[in-house]
């Protein structure tokens, strides 16, 4: 990667969180609020600051997909490109164990990838019909504290040690539940 692709990128995904930011933030001051000023949320996420509304909220609900499928979907493009470009590069490779290791270190991130953009997804990109606060509750603590701990993780399965190590904890604790049976 080049320094002016890395500048570029750089600078475009602060360009991006800055508008999108703007946009969901002017379109949570053209809302009134007349109920309870208590967010029933663990963060004051824009779902949960829009239920406390009494205006319509057609438009806003509309305005948060097309600005949430748009941040999702224009991130996924990027990293799918890179995936692209990865590859290319594994498929021109002569040696034996270089296509292993990288398609390893890309399956697991594409597996962190794949979790945190699925619960984002459907967090942001269901109907307002089909939202449930309880379950945004669950949802947010999950793509916001539990995926990045379970990152180290999924990186470190890759390493023998640590596959080995979680092999033994697996099988202790399976010999365990059958003891206590």
């Amino acid at each position: 990667m080049t320094t002016s692709l890395c500048l570029f990128l750089t600078i475009g995904s602060y360009i991006c969180g800055f508008l999108s930011a703007s946009i969901h933030i002017g379109d949570t001051f053209s809302l009134t609020f007349c109920k309870s000023n208590v967010v029933h949320h663990f963060f004051c996420d824009i779902p949960a600051v829009m239920v406390l509304s009494c205006s319509d909220r057609h438009v806003s609900e509309l305005v948060l997909v097309y600005v949430a499928s748009f941040n999702v979907f224009f991130a996924l493009l990027v990293i799918l490109i890179s995936y692209m470009f990865i590859f290319i590069t594994i498929l021109k490779m002569h040696t034996a164990k270089g296509p292993q290791k990288a398609l390893s270190t890309c399956a697991s991130h594409f597996t962190a990838v794949s979790i945190f953009y699925g619960t984002v997804i459907f967090m942001y990109l269901q109907p307002s019909s089909s939202h449930s606060m309880d379950t945004d509750k669950v949802i947010s603590v999950f793509y916001t504290m539990v995926i990045p701990m379970l990152n180290p993780v999924v990186y470190s399965l890759r390493n023998q040690e640590v596959k080995t190590a979680f092999l033994k904890v697996k099988s202790a604790f399976i010999r365990w539940k059958q003891n206590k049976l």
